[in-house]
């Protein structure tokens, strides 16, 4: 049975997750926090505000081969994809293929309004790996909704190099 990530399992506390935007695009600040809710929502905010190289910086290898597949069925050719995967492309090329990446992490999202997504306790796997609950807040009355919210998908975290970083999404 997977149990709940814990302050002491992370290193820091969980803090508030809602977030503003920082204004930074530089990702600098991705791996900096070993909390999985301040992780998650810090991507969450990269969606929301189109900070497309954060998003990336952010997806796991494997993550990125994924976004990488996605856009070679939508046309994507095998040299930009090997030039993206090499760190080469242009910043056309980085812009274009990111930018769709960010609308397309929105749809995957269920549309949800990313300012007002609360991002649940992150609960370990056996593998590892991190998972937490996203849930849109209602302004449905409270007994309708059970005072939760909407189910948006979870996100899946997975620690690379010392950093969490995003594996999947799951709706």
């Amino acid at each position: 049975m997977a149990a709940p990530v814990t302050e002491s399992d992370t290193g820091s506390d969980t803090g508030s997750n809602t977030g503003s935007h920082t204004g930074s695009n530089t990702g600098s600040d991705t791996g900096s926090n070993t909390d999985p809710c301040r992780i998650v929502r810090r991507f969450l905010e990269a969606v929301l505000w189109a900070e497309h190289i954060t998003v990336w910086e952010m997806l796991t290898p494997s993550a990125r081969e994924v976004a990488l597949a996605a856009a070679a069925r939508r046309g994507l050719d095998a040299v930009a994809a090997e030039r993206a995967r090499q760190g080469t492309w242009t910043n056309a090329e980085r812009d274009r293929l990111l930018g769709a990446l960010v609308v397309g992490l929105g749809v995957d999202l269920g549309g949800a309004d990313l300012d007002h997504v609360t991002v649940g306790p992150a609960i370990g796997q056996a593998d590892g790996a991190v998972v937490l609950q996203l849930a849109a807040l209602s302004t449905l009355p409270k007994t309708i909704t059970l005072g939760q919210g909407w189910p948006v998908g979870r996100v899946v975290l997975v620690s690379v190099g010392g950093s969490w970083l995003v594996d999947r999404i799951v709706r």
